[in-house]
């Protein structure tokens, strides 16, 4: 079966122009090669799409695709190191031949009000591209402030309850009853709390920490949204972090971490890591507070699954969907995405090498290429069953928010160790009920101050104050962000 181009293929009217030449007719000039920048981190894996978009598109379109990774001094920015990068090459006096940028979606907003980027509507109109293949956690934060569309994604993660199987036993604890089975969930933040308290009663419970209320991989935001707030106006200009549902959710957390023995207890497992991000090595597995036991239970991104593959395929890993405020409530996690962007300036022809980025034939180069280096399975004599075949890769792709071309990768991407497999497959269906943060013009300087303020609250500030606080310096940020405010 031949593969399919995501979105469409792109039109050969679009690359190649007519074909139709009167054979008396001069040969057409031939146009001058383009050497065009992506602006973006430098995979393995992305260097592939842009060699891939090479060989097959230079020819009809003359355009010479080149990856153009931020530098070292902006590097410390994580995942906002090309936004900085950007900012910086446009205000030396323009783009030149950087046509293309990748980008986490929660900076579009900042971007666009900065008119730093192109809009896209125009394009995905005239060549009638089906946004609908995406899912709406992937394509929505793409939008700016002024509702435009801005990119497209090329990968999108969400949040999802981990938990050690072996742990819950020697707790007495049977998961299935605790609401913790994943094909028949009942998992409440009631039943959460119970389930931390059960475990407080084993044998290992010195040694151990239930969970932690204030890991990043259930940030607050996602407590505020399951119990119906929000954190920033529709419009993007106001911080509304005092709305009585989102005191009330830092107020639980804050009570429960009392629960599970107070700030001492809560520093047992160490420093928190951050959420997976990319599914490998680089996520720093030997500190992770579920794979080295020093906690339970655990919220992470759905890129954990392909991390934890890697590290110990035989892990009793159990997964289940985020905690639900009351039983009937609506199933609420968390969500991010990144893709591409055109920058500012960018003639048309940079939309056709974007298309081809986020495209499904993209999307498996890029896969095959960081599969060569995820680890090998090396099977004992006689091992457990349910475990990866013999010389099993074991890593798995990252989501592209397209749930046809995911479950298609899905299929192929198989470490045939159960779990493991059966925990990538439920994290897909976490896109479904995942939201994305409030759009605003200043989320990398926003949203951290809601785990500052949860962190003050679970060590002894009034969760009131806490979120006070932090509303007061939010507001000065989007005061400043906003043009014409200053």
């Amino acid at each position: 079966m031949r593969r399919r181009v995501l979105l469409g293929a792109v039109p050969a009217a679009g690359l190649v122009g007519a074909a139709v030449v009167a054979c008396d007719a001069a040969p057409a000039p031939v146009r001058e090669p383009r050497g065009v920048s992506l602006l973006a981190p430098a995979t393995f894996g992305r260097a592939r799409r842009v060699a891939a978009w090479n060989a097959r598109f230079f020819d009809s379109t003359r355009i010479q695709l080149a990856l153009a990774p931020p530098s070292g001094a902006h590097q410390a920015s994580g995942r906002f190191a090309t936004v900085g990068a950007l900012r910086e090459l446009l205000a030396s006096g323009g783009t030149g031949t950087t046509w293309l940028a990748w980008t986490p979606h929660e900076a579009v907003p900042a971007l666009a009000v900065e008119g730093r980027l192109r809009p896209l509507e125009r394009l995905t109109k005239r060549d009638r591209v089906n946004l609908k293949v995406f899912v709406p956690c992937a394509l929505q934060p793409a939008y700016g402030l002024d509702d435009q569309l801005y990119a497209m994604p090329e990968a999108v993660e969400a949040g999802q309850l981990y938990f050690n199987r072996q742990h819950l036993l020697d707790a007495g604890i049977d998961f299935r009853r605790a609401g913790l089975d994943f094909e028949n969930p009942n998992c409440t933040w009631e039943t959460l709390r119970q389930t931390g308290l059960d475990l407080l009663q084993s044998r290992f419970a010195r040694e151990r920490l239930p969970w932690h209320p204030g890991a990043a991989g259930a940030p607050l935001e996602m407590w505020g949204w399951m119990n119906g707030g929000s954190w920033i106006s529709v419009d993007g200009r106001r911080a509304t972090f005092m709305r009585e549902e989102n005191i009330q959710a830092l107020t639980w957390l804050s009570k429960h971490a009392q629960e599970l023995g107070g700030r001492e207890r809560l520093a047992l497992p160490g420093q928190m890591s951050a959420p997976a991000s990319f599914g490998n090595s680089a996520d720093e597995p030997g500190r992770h507070p579920l794979i080295s036991g020093r906690v339970s239970m655990h919220f992470d991104s759905t890129r954990f699954v392909s991390t934890l593959a890697g590290t110990d395929a035989a892990f009793p890993i159990g997964y289940v969907e985020a905690p639900r405020r009351w039983a009937k409530a609506p199933l609420v996690t968390w969500a991010r995405s990144s893709g591409y962007a055109l920058v500012r300036g960018a003639p048309d022809d940079g939309w056709q090498a974007l298309r081809f980025l986020v495209s499904e034939d993209a999307a498996i180069v890029d896969a095959a290429t960081e599969l060569d280096g995820a680890p090998i399975w090396t099977p004992t004599p006689v091992g457990p069953p349910l475990l990866p075949g013999p010389l099993k890769r074991l890593w798995f792709p990252p989501y592209t928010g397209q749930l046809a071309v995911d479950k298609r990768l899905a299929g192929r991407y198989r470490t045939e160790a159960k779990l493991i497999d059966e925990a990538h497959d439920h994290g897909l269906e976490q896109l479904r009920h995942a939201r994305f943060r409030e759009r605003s013009p200043a989320a990398e300087g926003l949203w951290p101050l809601l785990q500052e303020a949860r962190m003050q609250a679970l060590s002894g500030t009034p969760p009131r104050d806490a979120l006070q606080a932090a509303q007061g310096r939010a507001q000065a940020i989007l005061d400043e962000a906003w043009p014409g405010s200053r």
